[in-house]
């Protein structure tokens, strides 16, 4: 068994680049799934705080968002004129 483990050792000492490279790559892909996850989260968590809003403040953020788009299209239409 003693001949074995010197063999074993010997061989992962060869491929140590290979095995960093493939540590790497689990590495990346777990902290892939952690930032897709975390994310997720945190798109859920802000959908449904903005659902919970006043319908006051909802408006408001209607009529602004409304004032803008008309500004903008005022200002393309006057840009040429």
């Amino acid at each position: 068994m003693r001949v074995l483990n010197r063999k074993l050792l010997r061989d992962l000492w060869r491929l140590k680049w290979q095995m960093g490279a493939i540590a790497m790559l689990i590495a990346c892909g777990v902290s892939v799934a952690v930032m897709a996850f975390s994310t997720q989260k945190a798109l859920v968590t802000e959908q449904s705080r903005y659902s919970r809003r006043p319908a006051s403040q909802t408006s408001l953020r209607q009529q602004h968002a409304r004032r803008c788009r008309l500004q903008l299209t005022w200002r393309e239409s006057t840009a040429w004129s």
